[in-house]
């Protein structure tokens, strides 16, 4: 056991000998235990393995090491032991779970960017309120991943939401969103009246 591996594992160097596995590194001993036992019984070298888990040098936090481990082997004969090689790796694994959520929040900006441009683009060809209100409609239902949805608008001195634009709606169901009074008490009329 090295300085460097004793202040990984937040057991002085001297404490090390003679303990077990279990006694120095008691959440990792399991698995760190069955693979110095294989490169034993296998008489073979495990590389580039990982090891998450949590030391006493930083119980709070978990860590992850790349880890390579192999038997010691006498010149003649079985084995006499195994030894492992550790490399703290939790620094690199934070920077790439970083880079994911980054890529991931760029592509989703750059998706959003491009919906403002389409619907800035519709709404400079539009001609009329009917024009805009189907923009609306359009965007707002592939936006939210909806089924169908309509806009209506309430023309000056009227009392009743005219139908100005749907998407998903067949001809037979849109005529349920067609001069609706507003006195109604549908969830849409109460929206407009407040």
């Amino acid at each position: 056991v090295n300085a460097a591996l004793a202040r990984m594992d937040g057991v002085p160097q001297e404490e090390h000998l003679g303990r077990t596995i279990g006694a120095v590194l008691p959440g990792m001993a399991g698995e760190l235990g069955a693979r110095l036992r294989d490169v034993i019984a296998e008489r073979r070298t495990i590389t580039d393995a990982e090891l998450e888990g949590r030391t006493r040098a930083r119980p709070g936090e978990a860590r992850v090491w790349r880890a390579s481990y192999f038997p010691v082997l006498a010149d003649e004969g079985p084995p006499i032991g195994s030894g492992a090689i550790f490399v703290d790796i939790t620094d690199h694994r934070r920077a790439e779970r970083e880079r994911r959520r980054l890529l991931v929040a760029e592509r989703l900006a750059a998706a959003h960017t491009a919906r403002l441009q389409e619907i800035t683009s519709r709404l400079s060809r539009a001609a009329g309120a009917g024009d805009v209100a189907q923009v609306v409609v359009d965007q707002g239902v592939a936006a939210l991943r909806a089924q169908a949805g309509v806009v209506v608008l309430l023309e000056r001195g009227s009392s009743e939401l005219r139908l100005a634009a749907q998407d998903g709606y067949d001809e037979r169901e849109a005529l349920d969103w067609r001069d609706l009074p507003l006195s109604d008490t549908a969830p849409l009329a109460e929206a407009v009246r407040e």
